[in-house]
């Protein structure tokens, strides 16, 4: 409290420059994965304490996340789909946290400069995406934890009351966002350099914070596999073929936070081992690797001559940021593949480190003349300028999905999932002629069930029916050939090709009845339930019924909506499953 009524200049200071340069966020819509996470998931409709910590949208794949389900349901709960308040508190984390990053530097900088680099923390583009997508609220909340957690473990004297309220953070922040486990070495890490003790303590803590973790993930979320989907290019490739990938991924975090220019979501591009691609960025990090060895000799040499302590000790400084940043880099290299190949929110932590290994090259800019310093001083204001710019223009492309999908294309035109969302919000606004063009060239990308079945989509709402047939056999075709068939492959992965498989033969059927062609319909259907597991097939088995009672044979329509009801029972099911047991008729 007293470190807060001491800086609460530069405490007001980084609060009004937040809400300022983000305030456009304010009054955007749900975008991008806040349409799957919130709008369409009924899970988080509904306060269930048990569901949510259970098998969910959040907690699916490999990713055991009850924080942000429990977070979400109880906004929703409260405000509904008023995107305002959600972008109000996950703005509001995102300044608190850069208020907690700069008590945190004061223990390794002097004032300004400790200001400045959280301002770059609060206000840079890279964040963008952490702080406008509310779907990517987890960053700020995981941060949050982990960033207390972090001030309270620094402190010399740790009571026993301290130590769990830690450990409690620390959990927290590791069910959040599985990158909230790096808080835990770093901890160990910090206590090590400075001689400070518990540090068997806290291994203690550590290993219990993992066990409770590890019981909750498996046995209460049943999370185990990881998930994968065709359209993702680095989850298709081989070990040894994302370690290829490793140099310009790392190279693509220190560009984009360098210059953040070309700034977009979906970025799946992968790299082959030609020189361009894998020589060329990993020469200039093997060179980046020699210089960083090298300048951490000079600072040991350095101490060493001049008998530095270790509070005054820039060796150690380095070491921890530098270990920050490479530990919030690692889960980043795809050695465990993720759902895209690099994307901004994931570098809300590693973006800290990075943030202190430069500064702490600064502080030797402390011996310049007063001359230079006004120069360096006015440098750093066109660089805070030039960040807060391109952040507040940044915001606004994530106005709705329309909008954010249409700037991103220009960077990512050869993105087949990029190309088929915003095919999808183009039809939804009734540009179908666009949401074609642009479902077509999806298709150009990547032939395969996705972009195939959403070209049939879109030709089936402009009423081509002859078109949409076409696509849909086309992407029940591809499947003889994709992963999605392959009964080897992992679970996640065959229970999203047979989600989209599905759905090319309902809306298939769906065409075929529209046309009055219910023996077609019902040719697709038994064809489509031999192809995907039953646990599928409600909807199929409810169109089945529709076509046979369209054929006048009501008993094998009442057998196919009762198979129906049984998989899945609802109102409509029951609702016509009566009507067919009575002999009435159906509209």
């Amino acid at each position: 409290m007293n470190t807060v009524l001491k800086n609460k200049n530069h405490i007001l200071l980084l609060s009004f420059v937040g809400f300022i340069i983000y305030s456009p966020a304010l009054f955007n819509g749900f975008a991008y994965d806040d349409i799957p996470y919130i709008l369409q998931n009924p899970a988080v409709h509904k306060f269930n304490f048990f569901e949510l910590i259970g098998p969910n949208i959040f907690n699916s794949g490999s990713f055991y996340r009850p924080i942000p389900a429990i977070y979400t349901s109880s906004l929703y709960l409260i405000f509904g789909q008023q995107a305002f308040f959600y972008h109000f508190i996950q703005l509001s984390f995102h300044i608190i946290n850069a208020n907690l990053l700069f008590i945190f530097l004061l223990g390794f900088f002097n004032k300004n400069l400790a200001t400045t680099l959280a301002l770059i923390f609060l206000i840079h583009p890279i964040n963008v995406e952490s702080v406008a997508n509310i779907a990517s609220t987890n960053s700020e909340i995981f941060f949050l934890f982990g960033i207390s957690a972090l001030l309270l473990g620094a402190k010399t004297f740790q009571s026993k009351k301290r130590v769990v309220a830690i450990s409690i953070l620390l959990l927290l922040s590791a069910l959040t966002k599985e990158t909230g486990f790096i808080f835990l070495p770093l901890l160990l890490l910090f206590r090590y350099l400075y001689k400070l003790d518990k540090l068997r303590t806290f291994v203690i803590s550590g290993i219990a914070i993992v066990s409770i973790y590890l019981v909750l993930r498996f046995f209460v979320g049943g999370v185990t596999l990881s998930s994968s989907n065709e359209l993702i290019p680095i989850q298709q490739l081989s070990f040894i073929e994302r370690i290829v990938n490793i140099p310009a991924i790392i190279l693509h975090y220190i560009q984009t936070f360098l210059f953040p220019s070309n700034l977009s979501i979906w970025q799946l591009w992968v790299k082959t081992s030609s020189i361009q691609d894998f020589f060329m960025p990993l020469i200039i990090c093997i060179a980046i690797t020699i210089f960083l060895s090298w300048y951490i000799w000079y600072l040991y040499k350095q101490e060493k001559k001049h008998k530095i302590t270790p509070t005054e000790s820039k060796l150690r400084n380095f070491i921890f940021f530098l270990s920050w940043y490479l530990l919030g880099m690692a889960p980043l290299l795809q050695i465990i593949p993720l759902d895209m190949t690099v994307a901004d929110r994931w570098f809300y932590l590693p973006s800290v480190g990075l943030l202190g290994v430069i500064a702490i090259g600064l502080q030797s800019l402390t011996n310049l003349s007063p001359k230079y310093k006004r120069m360096f001083f006015i440098i750093i204001i066109i660089i805070l300028c030039i960040l807060a710019y391109r952040t507040f223009v940044r915001v606004q492309d994530w106005k709705d999905n329309l909008t954010l999908y249409q700037h991103d294309v220009r960077f990512n035109d050869d993105n087949p999932i990029l190309l088929v969302h915003l095919s999808g919000a183009l039809y939804d606004v009734k540009k179908i002629n666009e949401a074609i063009l642009y479902a077509k060239k999806a298709v150009d990308v990547t032939p395969n069930l996705t972009t195939l079945k959403n070209l049939g989509l879109m030709y089936k709402g402009a009423r081509q029916y002859d078109k949409a047939i076409e696509a849909y056999v086309k992407a029940i075709e591809s499947t003889e050939s994709s992963p999605g068939s392959n009964t080897n492959a992992p679970r996640g992965l065959v229970r999203i090709a047979d989600q989209h498989l599905a759905e090319a033969y309902l809306n298939l059927a769906d065409i075929y009845l529209t046309l009055n062609k219910p023996y077609y319909a019902i040719r697709t259907i038994k064809y489509g339930l031999t192809k995907i597991p039953t646990s599928s097939s409600s909807q199929l088995y409810f169109y089945m019924a529709i076509a046979e009672y369209q054929t006048g044979n009501t008993e094998k329509a009442l057998d196919a909506i009762k198979k129906s009801y049984d998989l899945s029972p609802n109102k409509l099911n029951s609702y016509i499953y009566n009507r067919l047991k009575q002999g009435l008729p159906l509209k």
